[in-house]
């Protein structure tokens, strides 16, 4: 009786110590080219205390209150516009970032962020985007150390890193960063979307930018800190709260909740008999192929993932090969997915990310 007491005993420890042991992540919790990610922006005004952490922890941010919410997608860093491929040297996975790059000196839209991912970093190598109208990239000297793998409580990195760059008709650009992270904490975190086993991972990067236009010079000094909870369930952290600290005042600038795979409200399915690919990515125009085993008037929708119709497009199919080309240069940056009919009810559909030029 007292062995088998025994037995239960231990086998509960065990399981009490494996509740509470922190979890490891590896590169293959993060990011895999062509994986989109539901995200929700939240309100910023909430008490916040960024020393709030430690080991066997539990945060609770249920209450936070959604605003927006938005897609994050990544892609192979080869499918980004070629006037970036400088930046394809550094960087293994690019991330079409959700927000534009906007300070009193520049504004940059249709931004991407490069990262290096592989069995032993991830780490921030660079952005582009637009400016004035013009695709710009943006390297880092070295590349930005974020995580190395296996990351584990407790884990400490820093990097120091810049870039100097020309900007044609507004001047330059010049900005050092010097980041340090630390794992700090690890338990359970909850957000509106449920709780997840975490490692919490903060970052402090003190940055100073110059910018130049002729004569005139412009420092601009402040640290920013990033609050990620890493999770083994997902690819992306499923909280993340950026602060800003300017002249020894802090305030939350943004807070960023992982909601799922994005899932859309319309299946991605292909009927045996059609067979529809699409050229990815797609920049100002869908390149379709398509083989029909009869000829006749098909349709073509695109909707956005929440299900909803965007445009349609009759178009007169011969049958076997068919290349149609469909005009996306309005859609804004995204996923999609495109829908074709056929006059006997057939159907194939296929998803497709639409980025900048």
């Amino acid at each position: 009786m007292k062995s088998v007491l025994s037995f239960v005993i231990a086998i509960g420890v065990s399981a009490y110590m494996q509740a509470q042991s922190p979890i490891t992540i590896v590169s293959s919790d993060l990011p895999d080219e062509g994986e989109s990610f539901l995200v929700t922006n939240a309100s910023p005004l909430i008490a916040f205390d960024g020393t709030d952490t430690g080991p066997d922890h539990n945060w609770n941010f249920s209450t936070l209150v959604p605003v927006t919410q938005d897609t994050t997608n990544w892609i192979d860093e080869n499918d980004t516009n070629p006037i970036y491929f400088f930046l394809w040297f550094t960087s293994d996975i690019a991330e079409q970032s959700v927000s534009n790059i906007v300070n009193d000196f520049i504004t940059i839209t249709d931004v991407y962020n490069f990262y290096q991912l592989d069995n032993s970093t991830f780490a921030f190598a660079g952005f582009a985007g637009t400016i004035a109208g013009i695709p710009f990239p943006i390297g880092y000297d070295d590349n930005e150390v974020i995580l190395n793998f296996p990351a584990d409580y407790g884990q400490i990195s820093n990097s120091n890193t810049g870039f100097n760059i020309s900007i044609p008709d507004i001047g330059g650009w010049n900005e050092s960063r010097d980041r340090s992270n630390e794992i700090d904490g690890w338990g359970q975190v909850t957000t509106p979307a449920g709780t997840y086993d975490a490692l919490r991972l903060h970052s402090v990067i003190n940055i100073i930018d110059t910018f130049t236009y002729d004569t005139f010079v412009l420092p601009v000094a402040y640290t920013t800190n990033e609050y990620r909870w890493l999770s083994k369930e997902t690819g992306i952290p499923v909280l993340q709260i950026n602060t800003q600290t300017v002249l020894g005042v802090e305030t939350i600038s943004s807070i960023v909740y992982f909601e799922d795979y994005y899932e859309s409200a319309i299946s991605e399915e292909q009927d045996l008999n059609n067979n529809l690919q699409i050229a990815q990515p797609v920049v100002n125009e869908a390149m379709i192929n398509f083989t029909a085993t009869a000829a006749g008037n098909y349709q073509f929708r695109i909707f956005n993932l929440n299900g909803e119709i965007i445009s349609t497009s009759d178009v007169n199919i011969s049958i076997g090969e068919n290349r149609i080309v469909i005009n996306v240069d309005a859609l804004p940056m995204g996923t999609y997915l495109l829908q074709c009919n056929n006059e006997q009810g057939e159907m194939a559909t296929k998803q497709f990310i639409k980025i900048a030029q």
